[in-house]
């Protein structure tokens, strides 16, 4: 039982370990990104004309830099708090990547599954067909073949993507079921 107890602790130790740091590049790009955000949107009006920003873009921004904030701090509370607390922090977290993981795959597989140049064309043609069309519309072509050229990059992005959130999940699982020092596992039942 103490070689078990053992193993337990060491799994435990390194899954909080990868939580900690995956959580803190997290935490450092939500940051990062709240930066861009604010100072996009306080210089919106100095940006040069050439420039085709959008202010809907940085509050989008500022949003997914919060989501990124709370989602890190509740790993980085479940990981620093005691037994009791563990669990409170880390299933929230692990809820939100399993939702964050699903919409993930499903945009893979919808990248995947558009990949062919035939249903780029129709999509861009919806939005070319109109009174006044966007200047990219003008080199249509143009676009179809960056986007077909980029779509291995989209696609392997997706794919590390998937694997770390993956391991994250893991690792959460992990720090969360660990046996408390009553010897209750997760749900409640004893070892």
């Amino acid at each position: 039982p103490r070689a078990k107890q053992l193993i337990v602790q060491h799994r435990m130790g390194i899954s909080a370990d990868w939580l900690k740091i995956t959580n803190g590049v997290l935490l450092l790009a939500s940051l990062g990104v709240l930066v861009v955000a604010a100072l996009s949107l306080a210089n919106y009006e100095g940006l040069p004309s050439e420039v085709h920003y959008n202010e809907l873009s940085s509050v989008v921004m500022a949003c997914a830099g919060v989501f990124g904030l709370v989602l890190s701090l509740l790993a980085f509370y479940g990981i620093s708090r005691g037994e009791g607390f563990r669990r409170a922090y880390l299933f929230p977290y692990f809820v939100i990547l399993l939702i964050c993981f699903t919409l993930l795959v499903v945009v893979g597989t919808s990248a995947y599954w558009l990949e062919d140049a035939s249903v780029i064309d129709t999509f861009l043609s919806k939005h070319c067909d109109i009174s006044q069309p966007p200047g990219w519309c003008n080199e249509k072509d143009k676009v179809i073949k960056q986007i077909n050229s980029n779509m291995h990059v989209i696609l392997l992005t997706i794919a590390c993507s998937a694997v770390l959130m993956f391991l994250n999940m893991l690792a959460a699982f992990s720090v969360a079921s660990a046996p408390a020092s009553g010897g209750d596992r997760l749900f409640g039942a004893r070892a």
